[in-house]
């Protein structure tokens, strides 16, 4: 990636628990959260070439999650288009779609006054 002429970008998705401490869960967030750091470690050694992206989504509606399509769950093709458009826009950190994005911005709001970030 480093030899292109033109600017590259890896995207790594994460999850709002790697964001927000969430009691009772451990392995997945603690998972979550060195997949941030990762990122800021990529990001520092090559923003001259490479544009390093995190994503922190809530609910996405894969197999995988098992998630049914409501307020607070999002499909991975609106996902993918809404980091695609936070990259392009030089956003280089992301919840994903519009709720998701609302849903960060809430519980940003509420970590800083209870001074941690948790669910």
């Amino acid at each position: 990636m480093r030899q292109r002429k033109e600017r590259s970008a890896i995207i790594n998705i994460s999850s709002c628990t790697g964001k927000f401490i969430c009691p009772i869960l451990s392995t997945y967030p603690a998972s979550k959260r060195m997949i941030n750091v990762y990122s800021d470690y990529l990001r520092q050694e090559n923003s001259d070439k490479i544009d390093v992206m995190t994503v922190w989504p809530f609910g996405v509606t894969t197999p995988m999650m098992r998630m049914t399509k409501n307020y607070a769950t999002i499909t991975p093709d609106v996902c993918a288009r809404s980091i695609i458009a936070d990259l392009l826009g030089g956003n280089l950190q992301t919840f994903g779609g519009l709720p998701h994005k609302f849903f960060g911005k809430i519980f940003d709001g509420l970590s800083e006054k209870e001074g941690a970030t948790r669910f």
